[in-house]
């Protein structure tokens, strides 16, 4: 998808259908596969695998517990593809771009610079992931529990210093409230096409929930 509107529209109506019910859940799934380009590679990736393997065990204690783990497991893991899918579809410029379109530059300023940041995050937690693998195996160390804890305490710790790095320049540079950006859209029919059959999703989970 092109229009960043249209992108954070379906977002929105698949992760509340995903919520509203379990048939809703694998529409979204389904939706999700057509539209991701590399559909097979998201599923594999390493990150969508710690986190499908932490949703599986979460949901068999919810079912050993009497609660109905299944449904649990199927919403979650739709949600976690279509977080997967927003990763890899982000450009930049394009949260800040819809949040000032629907709410002026003052509001919709900072939701998008405040949107902007955290996917800027997620990319510097990539490649802070990266570097950490490259040291490791530098080093002729496995992944384990006690490693596992080192590295996210390490990656906390990093990201807590980069906020505190953006406060700062935030605040010299003398940033107080909204900002001036003139948003620019590409819209294609696969764009329309996509958000109404995400909207009709959404109805569809309203309905049979």
């Amino acid at each position: 998808m092109q229009d960043g509107r249209l992108r954070l529209a379906s977002v929105i109506c698949l992760s509340i259908a995903a919520f509203l019910s379990i048939g809703a859940a694998v529409l979204a799934v389904l939706w999700w596969w057509a539209s991701e380009s590399r559909p097979l590679q998201a599923v594999l990736s390493r990150g969508f695998l710690v986190y499908g393997s932490i949703i599986t065990v979460v949901a068999f204690f919810i079912h050993l517990g009497g609660g109905d783990g299944a449904s649990y497991g199927i919403r979650m893991l739709a949600l976690g593809l279509i977080a997967v899918w927003v990763v890899r579809e982000y450009r930049s410029g394009e949260l800040l771009d819809s949040t000032v379109w629907m709410f002026g530059t003052g509001a919709g300023f900072d939701a998008g610079l405040v949107a902007e940041m955290s996917m800027q995050g997620v990319a510097v937690l990539e490649e802070s992931m990266e570097r950490i693998r490259t040291a490791l195996s530098l080093k002729n160390q496995r992944w384990g529990w006690r490693s596992a804890y080192s590295v996210l305490t390490l990656l906390i710790d990093l990201m807590l210093c980069r906020a505190d790095d953006q406060a700062r320049l935030l605040a010299v540079r003398g940033y107080r409230r909204g900002g001036s950006r003139c948003p620019e859209f590409t819209t294609s029919r696969i764009d329309i096409l996509a958000t109404l059959c995400a909207l009709i999703i959404l109805l569809v989970g309203l309905w049979i929930r």
